[in-house]
């Protein structure tokens, strides 16, 4: 939810962070003779949810094929791996992955770790195939908490996030994949996955007439530089079906010296030139007035604004990196109306800290000004803030308007999308 700026300190906290987890589950293992998992007791299925069986059903033909194509030196370890993805026991699960990785030399664990990544991918891909969400986010997490630079889980990750139409939390996946992508294939995987993303969000939100969102995305997309040039044509097209002239002709000015995109941006040019000398005497007709006005209060350098939440008074901070507005656990269990948010569901969310797992509400009303927004999602994270402050203030509610912040009046002007 927080824009991660990355430096070297802060990949080097992280690595120690992970070195000190994994050092710490060696210990808890050490001189201790591994037990296998119990077989699940007969009425096990019954309890289960109809996703949960889809997945183990999915899982039994998907074990019958790797066993037929590896040969594991540890077919115990691996059997026990399986057993506890089938049971969810993944923090076990995880710990059977380690032990292996621990236990095979360095020069073979492209053959003996390999075995137990490719279950691991291919169980993820059903757990989203199948929509098992909380099963998904938890197997994820336990796992990014450890390898917290695994291009193939964060790619996965990013499209669980759009599966759930999650555009702007796979974004921002995006991004740290981008971060984290050290080798020329790792480059590949993440640009292919990154305008397959673009692809399908830009086809699905234009057949739904979802344009302010989609504006929304190709902006987060622009703030971490993940756009190609062909993107760069996308989103012009989108500012100019909103009418915001000004905004795609900044991007295909910028497009007119890139020898792939030239001519279209140059067509794409008269196009909006043509439109406007229609209407006015100036090159473009731009609506530079706003509908309101909000004052802010500056904190050091970050700025304050008052919204309400199902009626309910907020503080929130204005995050243009945040991907949703965030309320903190202390402030959402101080909320008497609880019975006015609807549970989503959990989801992962990038922040400072890393991947994390939150929990995401949809807020009956949500007021910021005159404006009044209905069924709003609203994260639930738990991280600790001033007294004075409840939240962030993210993308998935300012990318509803236009909007300027003034910094030196402490004011920001909106206007409501078309």
């Amino acid at each position: 939810m927080f824009e991660k700026k990355y430096s070297t300190i802060g990949l080097l906290v992280i690595a120690v962070l992970a070195f000190c987890v994994g050092w710490l589950s060696q210990k808890g293992f050490h001189g201790k003779e591994f037990t296998k998992h119990i077989e699940r007791p007969s009425d096990y299925f019954e309890t289960l949810s109809t996703e949960v069986e889809q997945v183990n059903d999915s899982w039994d033909e998907l074990s019958k094929d790797i066993e037929t194509v590896f040969n594991p030196k540890n077919a115990d370890l691996l059997t026990a791996f399986k057993q506890s993805l089938r049971l969810e026991d993944y923090a076990q699960a995880m710990q059977e992955y380690q032990m292996v990785a621990r236990t095979t030399p360095i020069d073979q664990h492209s053959v003996g770790v390999g075995e137990f990544k490719i279950i691991l991918l291919q169980h993820l891909d059903l757990l989203i195939k199948t929509s098992a969400y909380n099963q998904f986010a938890e197997l994820s997490e336990h796992y990014l908490s450890i390898y917290y630079d695994d291009i193939d889980v964060l790619l996965r990750l990013g499209a669980f996030n759009q599966t759930t139409a999650s555009y702007a939390e796979a974004v921002a996946v995006y991004q740290l994949a981008k971060t984290y992508a050290y080798t020329d294939k790792n480059v590949l995987q993440v640009d292919q996955a990154i305008n397959d993303f673009m692809l399908k969000s830009d086809a699905q939100l234009r057949s739904t007439e979802s344009l302010p969102r989609l504006a929304m995305i190709y902006e987060l997309m622009h703030k971490y530089n993940l756009l190609k040039s062909h993107h760069q044509l996308m989103q012009a097209k989108v500012y100019m079906t909103l009418g915001e002239w000004n905004s795609a002709e900044t991007i295909l000015k910028e497009l007119l010296v890139d020898d792939v995109s030239s001519s279209t941006a140059r067509r794409l040019l008269a196009r909006i030139y043509s439109a406007s000398s229609t209407n006015s005497n100036k090159s473009i007709a731009i609506e530079n007035t706003y509908d309101e006005q909000i004052v802010l209060k500056k904190q050091r350098n970050q700025f304050l604004v008052q919204v309400e939440i199902n009626g309910k008074d907020a503080t929130l901070m204005i995050d243009t990196g945040a991907s949703m507005t965030t309320l903190s656990q202390d402030a959402f269990e101080k909320m008497n109306d609880k019975h006015r948010f609807t549970l989503q569901g959990p989801r992962m969310f990038t922040t400072a800290n890393g991947v994390v797992k939150g929990t995401v509400y949809r807020a009956d009303t949500f007021g910021l000004g005159r404006f009044q927004l209905k069924d709003v999602q609203i994260a639930v994270l738990d991280f600790k803030m001033t007294e004075d402050l409840n939240g962030l203030l993210g993308m998935n509610i300012l990318s509803n308007f236009r909007f300027y912040i003034d910094q030196n009046k402490a004011l920001i002007y909106l206007s409501k999308r078309l």
